[in-house]
């Protein structure tokens, strides 16, 4: 079989302080991700099983007011608006309309980045408080030969 066709199958945990990420072997792609700010309307939660992925697709990324003036200094977030993208306040948000949304956003940055780290990557997988470099610290970790918890099959 050829690389590209291979399903990997991998288990492992990562923790930095009180983030978390495990996986376990699955045949196909689902995850729990925690989503958790001082903030009112978090922490934010969801179970994704991707043989349904239309809740997680539509999930807007999301940002504070308190960042975007920051965000366009920096020439980030020029063409976002209301619409695109969940905009939280200081004690709620100005386009909330599910609580579960942060946490879906985060499970579709998640699957993105498992495809860059590897296109047949598979598992379920469980993420508290994580972000793209925390999945690649992870999964960089979770790959090393030399852990005894990894298994590819």
């Amino acid at each position: 079989m050829s690389k590209e066709k291979e399903i990997v199958k991998l288990s492992g945990i990562y923790r930095e302080d009180d983030r978390i990420f495990l996986v376990y072997p699955s045949s196909g792609f689902s995850a729990f991700y925690l989503v958790d700010y001082p903030h009112p309307l978090f922490p934010a939660w969801y179970l994704a099983d991707m043989e349904n992925p239309e809740p997680v697709m539509r999930a807007r990324t999301y940002t504070f007011l308190s960042w975007v003036e920051e965000l366009r200094k920096e020439g980030l977030a020029l063409g976002g608006d209301e619409t695109q993208v969940l905009i939280f306040t200081e004690d709620g948000a100005l386009n909330f309309k599910d609580r579960s949304e942060p946490a879906r956003h985060k499970i579709l940055d998640l699957a993105g980045d498992l495809y860059l780290f590897s296109k047949n990557a598979r598992g379920f997988f469980v993420v508290v408080k994580g972000g793209h470099a925390f999945h690649m610290r992870a999964l960089e970790k979770i790959m090393e030969p030399e852990r005894d918890f990894l298994r590819l099959i």
